[in-house]
Parts: structure tokens; sequence; C-alpha cells
């Protein structure tokens, strides 16, 4: 009865289990939503068990609510942190007085800045996909639906995010080398109403535009609104990345051609069991390109997904 009430046995003491923060951030959306709830679940039955302090920012880019919460963590007893970014450069601070405190950080979601980490001499592992290879999967499939010499435009996320860039590069390197014509090269900031004032903008600049190729689903459904709205829907190749609810219409009716699944729960069991472990060394996570033959295989974050497939 005593160890059931949480005491125990006389004579005896026992270990507390490890504290472990989950920082996160654009919560407002699925694909962070999902990594906490996935996690959450994850620790019911983890063994070696933890204690989980999960938080972070709603909006994408806040910084400072992620560098209060850092704070606040590490003025407990916190064993191991795991934090998708919402800057590659700006916690940096806080990241180097967790380690000298001992503190193993693990980076999922976009990557820190690994040239400014090394001038510090910051070593964090990190868990997450290879953006620039599968970004160049995508960029093959524009290519092989378009001719060399054909116009297309790219989407960028938020400056200062590194998954934006990596991505970006990836699709760069690649429609060029397809011959492809790369004219504009816009950041939106993840979101679809800017997309869709940029995209609106290239359709009258760039009148022979053939693709939009975008760093993020809500961007690529702002950039098919107006292409729609412009009448040019079937004659633009377009095709987004995050495999989020709001493109799946677009995707199953075919004028999205293709989207990225990077299954983000998998980062954040992985960079869980890495922070509990040996905190050394990155690991790549699985990625995949969907489309509308085989999106039913690849269901959306905060869709019913089945959490234990994700360990």
């Amino acid at each position: 009865m005593a160890v059931e009430q949480g005491q125990p046995p006389a004579g005896k003491t026992v270990e507390p289990l490890p504290v472990i923060g989950l920082v996160l951030h654009g919560l407002d959306g699925q694909l962070y939503q999902s990594v906490e709830n996935t996690v959450r679940t994850y620790q019911q039955s983890a063994k070696p068990p933890f204690r989980l302090n999960a938080g972070g920012a709603l909006q994408e880019g806040d910084v400072d609510v992620q560098r209060a919460f850092l704070r606040q963590l590490l003025a407990g007893h916190v064993s191991g942190i795991v934090l998708a970014p919402a800057d590659d450069q700006a916690l940096l601070p806080e990241l180097l007085q967790a380690r000298k405190k001992g503190v193993c950080v693990v980076n999922i979601g976009s990557r820190l800045d690994t040239r400014l980490m090394g001038n510090k001499q910051l070593v964090i592992p990190w868990v997450g996909p290879d953006n620039r290879a599968v970004a160049k999967d995508v960029a093959d499939l524009v290519a092989s639906r378009l001719s060399p010499g054909d116009q297309v435009a790219i989407l960028a996320g938020r400056p200062g995010d590194t998954s934006s860039f990596e991505r970006v590069t990836g699709f760069r390197h690649a429609l060029k080398a397809a011959g492809l014509k790369v004219v504009a090269i816009e950041a939106a900031g993840w979101q679809q109403d800017r997309a869709e004032k940029i995209v609106a903008g290239w359709l009258k600049k760039y009148p022979n535009l053939k693709g939009v190729v975008s760093a993020g689903d809500n961007m690529a459904v702002g950039a098919l609104i107006a292409i729609e709205a412009a009448g040019r829907q079937n004659h633009i190749v377009v095709t987004g990345f995050d495999n989020l609810m709001s493109a799946r219409p677009w995707l199953r009716n075919g004028q999205l051609l293709a989207t990225v699944e990077w299954f983000p729960e998998k980062q954040g069991i992985y960079g869980i069991n890495k922070a509990m472990g040996n905190c050394k060394g990155n690991q790549y996570t699985p990625v995949a390109l969907v489309t509308a033959e085989n999106m039913d295989r690849y269901p959306s974050p905060g869709m019913s997904r089945k959490v234990r497939y994700f360990w």
C-alpha cells in the first residue's frame, strides 16, 4: 500500500524520474500539436519511464515564448530538453547554459545553425529528415511534368528557418539541373494569404509560369487559390511540403501534384529517447513523397494516425 500511495518502503529510497522538457512552436497548427500528443501517449508506457514538461509558442517564430520556457526548465531539475526551435540562432545562449549544467539538448524540427554552434563549441545532436534530399525528389517530379526551359518559382518559408533554407536549396539545385528556369524565390513565412498575394503577382509578371514549388503546404494552398482565381488551374504544376490536412482536397483532385510526409511524431519519440540515452550523433528520420495515388497510406498529422506506429 505504501508503494501504491507513492511512499517507498521503510529504509528504502526511490530515485526520482528524469524530467524531459519538450519545447515546441507553432502549437496553433497540426504538426507540433501532433508531436506533443504522440509524446504524451508514448510517455504512458515508455521504458525507462520519465516525466514530461511540454510547452512552447503558439505562433511560428515566437522566440521570446520559447526562451522564457527554456529558462523556466533550466531553473528547475530538468534532465534533458527536446527542442524544435523557432529560430536557428536566437536560443543559443539558453542552450549554452543547458550544456554547462550537463543537460542533454536534442534538436528536432528546423535545424540549429551548425556554423554558429561550432564557433561556440556547442554540440547538440539533431533528429530530423534530410530536407535537401527529399526536396530533390519533389523537384524531379515537377521536372518530369515540364519541359527544359519552362519557368518555375519557389515559395520559401520564414527567413532564419533552416528547414525552409534546406528545402529551397534542394528545389533550386534540382530544378536548374533539370533545365528548368527558376524565375523567382520569395519568402511567404509559411502563410497562406501571403503566398496567395505573392503568386498573384508572379502570374502577372511571368505569364508563362509553369510551376510553383512550395516549402510548405499552407503556402501551396495559397498559390493554388491565386492560380484558380486567375483561371490558370490545370496549367501550372504546384507542389507542397508537410502533408497538412489543408492540402488534401487539392491533392485528391489533382491540382496539387505532391506533398511530403516527414513524420514529425517520429522526431519527438526519437528525440526523447536520445535525450534519455546517448546524447550524441545525428539521426535522419523517414520521409515519403505523397501524391493522389498513395495519399490514403499517409494520413495527415492530426488525423487518426496509428500512434504506436511511431515507435
